[in-house]
């Protein structure tokens, strides 16, 4: 089943809980074997592929013990260069030029020592 932006918090988890345990039983694991590899309780295990909350730290000890933590780099991608930053590649950025309607602001500013 695809996950979209529309599905609920809920549905999500259900959604990944279902693949997680697809996963497991793909892999010849009970829910034990599962636990024992990832540092995870057996209750946690059940409660996520339940469906259920959990910290994200318990998501990624069972996706590494399944061989899938790797699929993470999917959730957030790292950003793409934009062509004009691949031109400066090696040049780190160190400040941002205030926006011309803040720069506008600036110009009628003066230290007031001039007449």
């Amino acid at each position: 089943m695809q996950i979209t932006l529309l599905d609920s918090n809920e549905h999500v988890l259900a959604e990944l809980g279902r693949r997680i345990k697809s996963n497991r039983i793909n892999a010849s694991l009970t829910q034990e074997d599962l636990a024992r590899r990832s540092g995870v309780s057996l209750s946690t295990v059940a409660s996520i592929e339940r469906g259920g909350d959990a910290h994200l730290g318990s998501y990624l000890s069972l996706l590494r013990a399944l061989g899938m933590l790797t699929n993470v780099e999917a959730l957030v991608p790292d950003r793409a260069l934009r062509p004009s930053e691949l031109a400066q590649l090696g040049h780190e950025r160190k400040r941002v030029r205030p926006r011309k309607n803040e720069a506008s602001k600036l110009e009628g500013w003066k230290w007031g020592d001039e007449q």
